[in-house]
């Protein structure tokens, strides 16, 4: 439920400008979860949400180009 409500604001935030240039804001989020039956600890779980907001942002940067 939160993840699409995040990546919706996410994809709406536009852009700003200085009245000469045209810059995109733009944010990559990385997202881990764990079950009741996980035994993953706290520092593997925010290495997965770090890791796939990586991947998140070289996927950003290939669009682009």
């Amino acid at each position: 439920m939160y993840i699409g409500d995040i990546s919706e604001m996410m994809d709406n935030l536009g852009c700003i400008t200085d009245g000469n240039n045209i810059v995109p804001i733009t944010a990559a989020m990385g997202y881990a979860v764990q079950n009741d039956n996980s035994t993953k600890d706290i520092n593997e779980i925010i290495r997965e949400a770090d890791s796939r907001m990586y991947e998140k942002k070289r996927s950003m940067k290939h669009r682009k180009a």
